[in-house]
């Protein structure tokens, strides 16, 4: 009987580069063959996947996956479609960036049940109120950890996901580098508080804020 490669982690990054390196259709099936099967974290950071990348990517057979790090920027809903298609039922931890508003409503339709940390940076004016008005679609009702750093959302933004998401166990969130200015986020902490009970750990640019509401 064949016994699986037991490697647990993966990081391959291309973060020297001024251009992003592309991971050809052929390093991602090789990638899909190596027989990882107890595979728990995959990260690409820098690099960019095509369609055809994203699709042998999704034929993984990653049963233990519970960290994706896709930092890489540029994620097209068709790539996107074809990631939300895999079978990584214990996905956990889940950080992308540059996504648009078009692939984020394309992320919205992943069926992770399990999924606790979210991480969408730097998506600058791409992504603003209609990708806010996407993300609050995600049905994600484990979800402990959200970052939204340089997203472009302004307060109709934030006052949007605080009366449209459905994230009960929110403990920590993450707005910095948007365009609201401190004194409107201190302005909506008791609207945080009624929406997100747990939340424990805010953060907006370089200030962490931590709620310590009494009654």
């Amino acid at each position: 009987m064949s016994v699986g490669w037991q490697l647990e982690e993966l990081v391959l990054l291309d973060t020297m580069s001024s251009s992003s390196g592309y991971l050809s259709i052929n390093a991602i099936q090789s990638l899909v063959k190596s027989g990882m099967t107890s595979l728990k974290c995959l990260d690409l950071t820098g690099y960019v996947l095509e369609g055809g990348s994203a699709a042998r990517l999704a034929e993984s057979k990653w049963p233990q996956l519970v960290r994706l790090r896709l930092n890489i920027g540029n994620l097209d809903p068709n790539t996107v479609g074809f990631l939300v298609k895999a079978d990584w039922p214990l996905l956990r931890h889940l950080a992308v960036s540059g996504i648009s508003v078009s692939s984020m409503s394309a992320l919205c339709k992943g069926s992770w049940p399990y999924l606790e940390t979210l991480a969408l940076t730097d998506c600058g004016v791409t992504f603003g109120f209609q990708g806010a008005a996407e993300l609050v679609k995600g049905d994600w009702p484990c979800l402990i950890s959200m970052n939204l750093c340089d997203c472009d959302l302004d307060a109709a933004s934030m006052n949007l996901i605080v009366e449209m998401s459905n994230w009960p166990l929110l403990a920590s969130l993450d707005i910095s580098y948007n365009y609201e200015h401190i004194s409107g986020y201190i302005s909506m902490l008791p609207a945080f508080k009624g929406r997100w009970p747990l939340l424990q750990r805010f953060r907006e640019d370089d200030d962490m804020h931590r709620m310590n509401y009494v009654g």
